[in-house]
């Protein structure tokens, strides 16, 4: 009997769960394949706000909330993106009556200038840096018309556009969130954020009752075979933290990154070969781990570029952990990384940054992660500026002197 209902309680709560997904799309039933389309591709959640429909997802891992509404005086369809980023620009279609943003600003392009009004509230030379890449003014292009308009304001760049259209729905929508995620891209990358936070923004919720139905059965199935381990004998469960089969890392730092166990510290030859060549170029030699006083009262910080044990068929990503002072400072997965490398205090300071760069300057030497050896914008330089952890982009890593 208990086989037979850990076998049926996932089938019944499957079928409520559609029911409940059917009824959640109440009042958008017209547009309701294009709302799962939509979900699908933003690998997102459908909620409801009383009346509104919500879609919780992501894109490139930049947070996106899309709401739909038919409430009088909301727009019909509002996405946002949150952006890291203290820069405002408003872009509204020329018939907008508004007065958002205080300094009215200009891209060279006519056309585009004859079709929307772009403004800040930030100074005009700040906004050049956006506005002069064709790219921005293009992507803006594509997502802005008569109906719709873009707002970068409060660390949240906000899509607005008055009425729902059927009709390849998701198909627009998502070319609004590439071209919106492009453009956070570019504020991101041409402002420099310095300290790296958080992202915050719309998370997606956890689904609490398919987690409960399918972890019904599991514990059912757990307490048939309660009796049987309780007459084994006692095992000894090692209560220490996993370590990887080619780790260095020393027990203190170990315990801090979480599901270590899926991970080894990167070999010389895991890394891309013309990267190690120009790591060695610079009396460097290519390494998973790397050691540099980085912050100026300490002399034992440490950065690593982990690999997965297992890697999926095509997978050439890793994972970059840096220790200041012996605490996890930074900890995140990256779809690759080609070389680390330490860079000194002084070389840092003569670094060409594209964009804005860091806010101020650095305590002690440098860490740089290269992501794509072949791009010569993807590198990031790490160091302390005082308890912050900043990060810059050099205009071309390949320039530099790391020594």
């Amino acid at each position: 009997m208990a086989i037979v209902v850990a076998v049926l309680v996932p089938i019944v709560g499957w079928l409520l769960e559609a029911i409940r997904g059917r009824a959640r799309l109440h009042g958008f039933a017209n547009i309701a394949g294009e709302i799962r389309q939509l979900a699908d591709d933003l690998n997102g959640d459908v909620d409801r706000d009383q009346t509104d429909l919500l879609i919780h997802g992501s894109f490139e891992k930049w947070p996106v909330l899309v709401r739909f509404s038919h409430s009088s005086g909301e727009p019909g369809v509002h996405i946002q993106i949150p952006v890291p980023s203290n820069l405002t620009l408003f872009c509204y279609p020329a018939s907008h009556k508004g007065e958002e943003g205080q300094t009215m600003v200009r891209t060279s392009d006519e056309k585009f200038m004859s079709r929307f009004h772009l403004s800040t509230n930030n100074s005009p030379l700040e906004v050049s840096m956006i506005l002069s890449s064709p790219e921005v003014v293009a992507e803006l292009g594509k997502i802005c018309d008569s109906q719709t308009s873009l707002a970068l304001e409060n660390r949240s760049l906000d899509l607005s556009s008055r009425e729902i259209i059927p009709g390849a729905l998701a198909t627009r929508l998502m070319t609004c969130v590439r071209g919106m995620a492009r453009v956070a891209r570019e504020v991101v990358e041409a402002m420099g954020s310095g300290e790296l936070d958080s992202r915050s923004g719309p998370k997606r919720p956890a689904n609490w009752f398919r987690i409960t139905y399918l972890t019904a059965p599991v514990l059912i199935l757990a307490a048939l075979g309660v009796q049987a381990w309780m007459t084994r004998p006692a095992q000894n469960v090692s209560a220490e933290t996993p370590k990887p089969t080619k780790s260095s890392i020393p027990d203190a730092l170990a315990t801090q990154i979480p599901n270590l166990q899926d991970w080894h510290v990167a070999e010389a030859a895991e890394f891309d070969a013309d990267a190690s060549a120009w790591l060695q170029q610079q009396g460097q030699r290519p390494t998973g781990h790397v050691t540099a006083a980085i912050n100026d009262e300490a002399r034992n910080d440490e950065a690593y570029v982990l690999k997965r044990s297992n890697v999926p068929a095509g997978g050439n990503g890793g994972r970059f952990v840096l220790f200041v002072d012996q605490q996890t400072r930074y900890d995140a997965e990256l779809p690759q990384i080609d070389a680390l490398g330490k860079i000194s205090k002084d070389r840092i300071g003569s670094v060409e940054w594209r964009g804005r760069g860091p806010i101020s300057g650095p305590d002690g030497d440098g860490i740089i992660l290269i992501q794509r050896y072949n791009d010569p914008t993807s590198a990031l330089i790490f160091f302390m500026s005082g308890p912050k952890l900043l990060t810059g982009v050099p205009k071309d890593f390949r320039t530099l002197s790391l020594e």
